[in-house]
Order: structure tokens, then C-alpha cells, then sequence
């Protein structure tokens, strides 16, 4: 009970030996986003991680055997389990399963979509699906009216906002699609369950002119749904009209993946509607040495130049964007280049017998 209702928590790593989370262990702990649960563990006890609202995913390992009742009330992690042989959970263990994604090992898909209450899960996905190497991304240049998302790069286990856009040759009042992610990727949701996403400003007023929709489908994919009641069109004719975060799973390997914007349909001041069956992006997970902003294969000074020049705006031919963000935070700064140097030094991003990373606060809980 040590850390219950702790606002200050934000990663907690659990060492090994550690048999069991006891109950309400990390109940209310507002701000706890990561949490790493070692081999050991056997249970997890009742209201352990009640209320994490913004805890962003959990790895249930093989041994676990017992998840109690209400653990993860007022939580929504993506669930990552390891034991491809679902054990028993009562329908209360995920309060809030049909708002969540759960990934399971290769294979195993089957046996908890056949597996009471893991078979309720908003989405299930087999994590050990290839990629696909070739996306055919689809050339809107041929298109009038169209709704897209350009190809995007990111890292496994990051959180991405995607910039949904619209190109359109006639004013238009309304817009809606359906999102469909590949497996191992997910729309990421608020505390109460419902999808991050939101009208852009870039061509809209939003919220004084415009209504926005976002719920998920029966087959998990997101529908988007914008419209003006009082006649205001969108501004331009080529733009972001949408924002949608989405979560990608620690576990997606290299590769690159499809994003698809099926149902596509955008209407005018006359009520016309004009449709597009489906568009296709591409995501791409890269292979890349964290730190090697140059692209040679090493972590060195040089990459520290490397970042240097991109902070300067004047980025080499070579810069690599992903893994210059030693330290993951979505920026290319002097915080990269500390995390760099200290790769250079230790092979970490940290230094050793460090705590955390700037800005986080770890727990370390002893064993019993």
C-alpha cells in the first residue's frame, strides 16, 4: 500500500522475487504511465492498479496465474500477455475490457478469442504476424477528393499523433472514414475509454462551427464523423481537418505497415457526396542504432555533430530522425545530446545507478 494514491509515480520497475502485487498497491496513482512486472510474479491482487487512468500498457507475464477481481478498474492499458494458454479471469478483472486492446503471443489468438472474458476484449492481436515490406501507398495525385495520411516513422512502444488530411476541389461541409490500424497498433483513448481524437484547427474553428465523432466499430477500427450544422465549410483545399494518437506496441518488430482509411466519404453545401473506397499509408518501424543520428553503424561524436547541425536547422543528408531521439521524448534537442554522450560513455541512454530518466520518477519496490 505503500505507493496507493502516490501522484508523483510515473514508472515503476518491480525486480525479480517479487511473488505478488499486493492489493491497491498502486491504486490511484494518477500519473503512472509504465510499469514492468518481472518474471516472478504469480498475482495480482484486487484494486492493485485501480484508477492508473493514464497507465499506457502492461505485460502480464508467462507465470501469472491469478489477476483479481477489479485490479484494473478505471485503467485501460494495452494488455501484453506472454502465456500463449490464456488462464482463467473473472468478468470483473478487466472492468474495462471491451474498451481495451490486448496482444497475445504467435499463435495463440485463437485460444483467447475461444477463452471467456479475454474473449471480450475490444481488440485481440497475434504479435507475431510479419510485416509487410512493400505497402502499396496509394497515389492521391490522381484523386480530386480525397481524405489521406502521409507515410509516418516512428518506434515501437511510441505514442504518434497522425495527421489525418483532406485534398478537395469543391468546398466542402462534412467528412467521415474508418481507420483501420495493423495489429500491434492502436488508437489510443482517454480515461473513459473514448478514442484521442479531434477536429483540427488548421481548416476549422472546431468546436464553434463544426461537430466531431470518433467511435470504435464492432470490428475495432475508428469512425470518424465531422459536420457543420449551420452551413461553415472547410477552409482550403488541401490540409489536416483531424488529429487521431495512437499507441504502438513495444513488441512491433521492424518493418513497415499499413494504415488504411476505408469508407471514405466527403460531402458539399449542395449535399453531395463524394466517396473513396480506401486509401492506404504506410507506417514504418525502423532499423536503426539508437544514437546514430549519422547513419554510419556507430555511436560516436560524430553523431553529436550530427544533432547539432539538425538543431541549428541545417540537417545533413544522412540525419536520422528516429534514432537521434536518444531520449524518446518526440524532440531533436540538447537533451539529445546528452543522452548521446552518455551512450558514447556507458552504452546507456543513463548513466549508471541512475534513477530515472529527466522528468520521471522509478520506484523501486523490494521483495517481500
Amino acid at each position: 500500500m505503500a505507493f496507493q494514491d502516490c501522484k508523483g509515480l510515473t514508472s515503476v520497475a518491480i525486480p525479480e522475487g517479487v511473488e505478488s502485487i499486493k492489493n491497491a498497491t498502486f491504486s490511484y496513482c494518477d500519473n503512472l504511465t509504465s510499469v514492468t512486472i518481472p518474471s516472478s510474479v504469480k498475482t495480482i491482487e484486487k484494486n492493485a492498479f485501480q484508477n492508473c487512468r493514464r497507465l499506457e500498457s502492461i505485460t502480464i507475464p508467462a507465470g501469472v496465474t491469478s489477476i483479481e477481481d477489479n485490479a484494473f478498474i478505471g485503467s485501460w492499458p494495452v494488455v501484453i500477455v506472454e502465456n500463449p494458454v490464456p488462464f482463467s479471469i473473472t468478468s470483473n478483472a478487466f472492468p474495462g475490457r471491451m474498451y481495451m486492446s490486448l496482444c497475445v503471443p504467435a499463435g495463440s489468438k485463437a485460444a483467447y478469442e475461444a477463452a471467456d472474458y479475454w474473449n471480450e476484449f475490444l481488440d485481440i492481436y497475434d504479435l507475431g504476424g510479419d510485416p509487410q515490406t512493400e505497402i502499396e501507398v496509394t497515389d492521391i495525385s490522381q484523386l480530386d477528393n480525397v481524405i489521406y495520411i502521409e507515410p509516418v516513422a516512428s518506434r515501437s512502444g511510441k505514442i504518434l499523433t497522425l495527421s489525418v488530411k483532406m485534398k478537395n476541389s469543391v468546398p466542402m461541409e462534412s467528412f467521415g472514414f474508418d481507420l483501420v490500424l495493423p495489429e500491434g497498433v492502436f488508437v489510443a483513448t482517454d480515461e473513459d475509454g473514448f478514442a484521442l481524437a479531434e477536429l483540427s484547427t488548421e481548416r476549422t474553428t472546431a468546436r464553434k462551427t463544426n461537430h466531431f465523432d470518433a467511435l470504435f466499430k464492432p470490428d475495432g477500427s475508428l469512425n470518424v464523423q465531422a459536420y457543420s450544422s449551420i452551413g461553415y465549410t472547410i477552409s482550403g483545399n488541401d490540409g489536416e481537418i483531424a488529429l487521431i494518437t495512437i499507441k504502438i506496441a513495444s513488441t512491433l518488430v521492424e518493418g513497415t505497415y499499413p494504415i488504411i482509411l476505408k469508407e471514405i466519404s466527403m460531402g458539399d453545401a449542395s449535399a453531395t457526396s463524394y466517396r473513396v473506397e480506401s486509401v492506404t499509408s504506410a507506417l514504418t518501424i525502423p532499423s536503426y542504432i539508437l544514437g546514430d543520428a549519422n547513419a554510419d553503424g556507430y555511436v560516436d561524436v560524430a553523431d553529436l555533430t550530427a544533432i547539432s547541425h539538425k538543431i541549428l536547422e541545417r540537417p545533413d543528408a544522412s540525419f536520422n530522425q528516429i534514432a537521434a531521439d536518444a531520449n524518446g521524448d518526440g524532440f531533436i534537442d540538447v537533451g539529445d545530446l546528452t543522452a548521446v554522450s552518455h551512450i558514447i560513455l556507458w552504452g546507456s541512454v543513463l548513466p549508471p545507478n541512475a534513477a530515472s530518466r529527466s522528468k520521471r520518477v522509478e520506484q523501486i519496490i523490494e521483495p517481500e
